[in-house]
């Protein structure tokens, strides 16, 4: 079989199955971050990555704008309320990258605060790291204009829910939030935590980009070949 069956969609997605098996049959967590522009496609992007998935051994955190901010609760509470036990896949969109643009859109976090929140997060990623987490990060990237006729269209088509203050001010104060991303993707790309910047202008390419990577990097992580393993189960060599 060439590389383009054995990276077709259904293979990819079935890889993935058995890779979150081997995971959690080592009691390995592996978090990933979907992160980027808005209208990106990142649920899309989490319905198909997952769509094989064991639901069990599988969770998704998605905070809505009203959890993003309390100031009784350490600056990452919402997020480590919702770590799952070891041996989970854990898909979060909305992390603490989110976080803290929200935060200084909302003036909840001063600009002068950015840098500490930024260190802050490399120190939970770290931390995450050591204790035997393997985090992989994607952060989703558009142009200008194209942003700006994804939500025009979402507008038009009365989807109202997809379309937030912060949606329309990325598009208004794009070349500001471009050097906020970069600045925090320079920080917090480390070896234990990396990024991965994806076009997102083709949602269909961008999909199997993403289940390709993530088939990779836990191939690499668990040490061992998920195309092997399905011509095993196919052959009936293992359960």
């Amino acid at each position: 079989m060439n590389e383009e069956e054995k990276n077709s969609k259904d293979n990819l997605q079935e890889r993935l199955y058995l890779l979150q098996s081997k995971a959690s049959e080592m009691e390995k967590s592996c978090y990933v971050i979907l992160e980027g522009w808005a209208q990106t496609g990142k649920g899309r992007i989490l319905k198909t990555s997952t769509y094989r998935m064991d639901p069990k051994k599988l969770k998704v955190y998605s905070p809505v704008d009203t959890e993003m901010w309390d100031s009784k609760y350490p600056f990452q509470y919402k997020y480590w309320y919702h770590f799952p036990p070891k041996g989970t896949t854990f898909f979060l969109l909305k992390s603490w990258y989110y976080r803290v643009s929200f935060g200084i859109q909302n003036k909840d976090i001063k600009k002068e605060d950015v840098s500490k929140a930024q260190k802050s997060i490399l120190n939970l990623e770290k931390t995450l790291a050591d204790d035997g987490i393997l985090i992989i990060k994607f952060f989703l990237d558009i142009t200008k204009e194209e942003l700006s006729k994804r939500l025009k269209k979402a507008e038009k088509e009365g989807k109202t829910w997809e379309v937030t203050k912060e949606d329309k001010r990325q598009v208004k104060d794009y070349d500001d939030y471009t050097r906020y991303f970069q600045d925090y993707r320079n920080l917090t790309d480390q070896p234990y935590a990396p990024w991965h910047v994806l076009s997102a202008m083709d949602s269909n390419k961008t999909e199997m980009e993403v289940m390709k990577i993530l088939v990779s990097f836990l191939e690499k992580k668990l040490g061992v070949d998920s195309w092997d393993m399905m011509k095993q189960l196919v052959n009936g060599d293992i359960e």
